[in-house]
């Protein structure tokens, strides 16, 4: 048995009540990016600006050790980006191996024609 220490971690942070929405979030996004490209990384966000996140890689021993060196290099990568630091609201941690068999089921059912 073959024991997998990559992992990707997606997280996902939001505006509490009374926050305003993040100004000019598409550049923003734009530099959170260009900090974790090199993990493999994707930047998402709702349209109203009131949510950001990201998906990448990192290595670790296991899940919890993936969860705590991503939150390290996601706020570090926002800071830089000149995101707020909101509160997470969704963690989810993945071997590679597990991401790579999800995103080779198809996401839309099949059509009966």
């Amino acid at each position: 048995m073959t024991i997998d220490n990559e992992w990707s971690v997606g997280l996902m942070t939001a505006a509490g009540a009374g926050q305003p929405p993040v100004r000019n979030l598409p550049d923003r996004l734009g530099s959170l990016l260009d900090s974790l490209v090199d993990r493999g990384g994707v930047a998402t966000s709702t349209s109203d600006g009131r949510r950001y996140g990201a998906r990448f890689c990192v290595s670790a021993a296991g899940p919890t050790e993936a969860l705590q060196q991503a939150v390290a290099i996601f706020r570090q990568a926002a800071s830089a980006a000149d995101l707020p630091e909101w509160p997470f609201i969704e963690a989810e941690v993945l071997t590679t191996t597990e991401l790579d068999r999800q995103n080779a089921l198809p996401s839309l059912p099949e059509l009966v024609v």
